[in-house]
């Protein structure tokens, strides 16, 4: 067989894409702008090396029993927008985060015959699948941030805006048109068509205080006032689907539940069936939508730090325990219904006399079982919240070491990971720490971060995954934090403060 009709082939499952190493490098340039693309408009691993990071500023957002060694410090776009040594650091946070698979499980180079070229291995994805996977992208951007401390007190005040998006689907979805119904892996079980979104925005004003109720113990909490600006979620039992093992035929049952606050955005319903009539959109007015404070909630931030010894400290957080309540621009939309289907009678179609028309008489019947009836009423929606448990080291007064476990709760799904961090000090101006960090099946998660003075600046990078940022396509997680703050009297520590 010549090369060239290997171009078009499809054997194995795997979709032959080129033969010319020229287009690989192509296709790995695309996918890494995709990822940059994509990051700068997203979701959810919240900087585990910067849990135990000295002279960061930012420690408090992970724990709110942290304090800082600064009498006084303030940051976001009033000091991040101003140059320093010549730049601008704006505040900047982004995470993406793939629960079960990267670029190189779907699309890698071949093998024999294909060695020269990249293939689309949809086996493979399917085999990496869980049950439910999860594609997560998170961005937040600091407005205002300030912290000051009092004897054993320590206040902060912080004020962000926050997006997250989550996407949700079965491994079924695949499964399912990859291989068909009747295929043994397929034939006579409940497969679930599920997919899923969670997609929104939000202002969060935080209120803070630490308190070192003794040399030992310190508490902390943050109470977070929030402002919902968009947001959209599906949620039910979802779609369902049995062949039957026998006659082939298939039951299909659905029950999918959306919520929505779209601003310029209205859904009118018929008065007597509740089904959507009509949708109508205005014009978007952006000083409305980032005014807007119609859509109110609540959030809560739960730490503590525990002094064991002097150079043994355990300390545990719960983070982002809240709700927002949706009234403006809601809508709420149902699908239920049950549907079996044991073939198409097509005597009708091939008998010239008869004019029925059996394909629409199917959709007819299908649209009268499937209907989507909706409402404006309001609605809550839920934050993510994230568990951290940690303990740290000590060996001297410049390296420390610390050990940090992560659970966050996505709907049907706890997303765990383990990070294991060194911590340097070698110099009062400068701090370097680094990570490993097992996630997501993955043990290479290497990452790094330092904090840096000069002057009252305190600046500061975080990456919890530096081989992801030079291998992207290997990578399941991107992360990356910065940021620059005004710190005044940060000399004037006082020998009682509980620090990891």
């Amino acid at each position: 067989m010549s090369r060239d009709s290997h171009n078009s082939m499809i054997k194995f499952g795997e979709l032959h894409l080129a033969n010319k190493k020229t287009n690989n490098k192509h296709m790995k340039k695309i996918f890494i702008l995709i990822l940059l693309i994509t990051s700068t408009v997203a979701f959810t691993q919240q900087s585990n090396t910067m849990y135990f990071m000295q002279k960061n500023p930012q420690s408090h957002l992970l724990n709110p029993a942290i304090q800082d060694n600064c009498k006084f410090t303030i940051g976001g776009l009033p000091v991040n927008a101003t140059p320093v040594l010549g730049q601008v650091f704006l505040p900047f946070y982004l995470n993406i985060n793939i629960t079960n698979f990267n670029y190189n499980t779907i699309i890698h180079k071949g093998e024999g015959k294909y060695s020269d070229s990249l293939v689309v291995d949809i086996p493979k994805l399917i085999n990496k699948l869980s049950k439910n996977n999860y594609i997560n992208f998170e961005t937040h951007l600091n407005i205002l941030s300030l912290g000051y401390k009092l004897k054993k007190f320590y206040f902060t005040i912080g004020l962000t805006e926050k997006f997250d998006f989550k996407f949700n689907f079965s491994r079924d979805l695949l499964q399912l048109p990859w291989y068909g119904n009747g295929h043994p892996a397929n034939i006579g079980r409940s497969m679930e068509m599920t997919i899923g979104l969670n997609a929104v925005h939000y202002r969060e004003l935080a209120l803070g205080t630490s308190w070192e109720k003794t040399d030992k113990l310190t508490f902390g909490a943050k109470v977070k006032i929030l402002f919902g600006m968009m947001n959209i979620k599906t949620y039910g039992k979802g779609n369902q689907l049995i062949t039957d093992n026998v006659f082939f035929g298939f039951n299909a049952k659905t029950d999918t539940k959306i919520s929505g606050s779209l601003p310029s955005v209205n859904f009118q319903y018929n008065d007597t069936t509740g089904e959507i009539d009509t949708v109508i959109t205005e014009d978007f007015d952006g000083k409305k939508y980032l005014l807007n404070f119609k859509n109110p909630g609540l959030g809560l931030d739960l730490g503590a730090i525990y002094k064991y010894t002097d150079k043994i400290t355990f300390s545990a957080s719960l983070i982002d325990l809240g709700f927002i309540r949706w009234k403006d621009h809601t809508f709420n939309a149902t699908d239920n219904g049950e549907f079996y289907y044991k073939g198409m009678d097509v005597t009708p179609m091939i008998n010239p006399n008869d004019s029925t028309d059996v394909p629409q008489l199917l959709l007819d019947s299908l649209e009268n079982i499937f209907k989507i009836t909706g409402s404006n009423k309001y609605y809550s929606s839920y934050l993510t919240p994230k568990l951290y448990l940690g303990g740290s080291y000590q060996l001297n007064e410049k390296l420390g070491f610390g050990a940090l476990a992560r659970i966050e709760r996505y709907p049907k799904l706890f997303h765990t990971s383990f990070t294991l961090s060194a911590n340097y000090v070698p110099i009062k101006w400068f701090s370097l720490s680094g990570s490993y960090s097992f996630q997501n099946d993955k043990y290479y998660d290497v990452g790094l971060g330092f904090a840096l003075k000069f002057g009252p600046y305190r600046m500061f990078l975080v990456n919890d995954n530096v081989s992801g940022m030079i291998f992207p396509q290997k990578t399941r997680n991107l992360n990356w934090r910065t940021g620059l703050y005004i710190g005044i009297g940060c000399n004037k520590e006082k020998k009682n403060v509980v620090k990891l």
